[in-house]
Formats: C-alpha cells, sequence, structure tokens
C-alpha cells in the first residue's frame, strides 16, 4: 500500500536495490518549463535544479 509523497520527475538520478528495497535519490528536474532558443525542446543545464532527497521502495511482504 503506497503512502507518503513520491519524487518528482528527473533524470540522472541513482538507484540501488539492497535485498527487498530500492533507493532512489539525487538527479535533476526542469525549474520551468522553458523551451531552449535552439530548438524549442532541449532544456537549458541552467534551467534545471538539482535534487538531495531519498526514496525508498520496499518491495517486501507485509502482514497487514
Amino acid at each position: 500500500m503506497p503512502f507518503g509523497t513520491g519524487p518528482l520527475p528527473r533524470r540522472r538520478q541513482g538507484c540501488v536495490v539492497v535485498d527487498n528495497r530500492v533507493f532512489f535519490f539525487g538527479g535533476t528536474s526542469p525549474a520551468a518549463e522553458l523551451p531552449n532558443q535552439d530548438d524549442g525542446m532541449e532544456m537549458e543545464e541552467s534551467n534545471l535544479v538539482d535534487h538531495d532527497d531519498l526514496y525508498v521502495l520496499d518491495m517486501g511482504k507485509r502482514n497487514c
């Protein structure tokens, strides 16, 4: 049963699997939806926010 707030969409995050748990941490997300002037689709590196958070996905069975 999921609970808590999930992570924002991101790229370049770290991920480690330990036993029945998956740890997601770090990465970058767009600070604003501002298109790059070159092609209108890519995000400029200056428009990214670095994350220093950690999320744990526990895949183990629990008796509730």
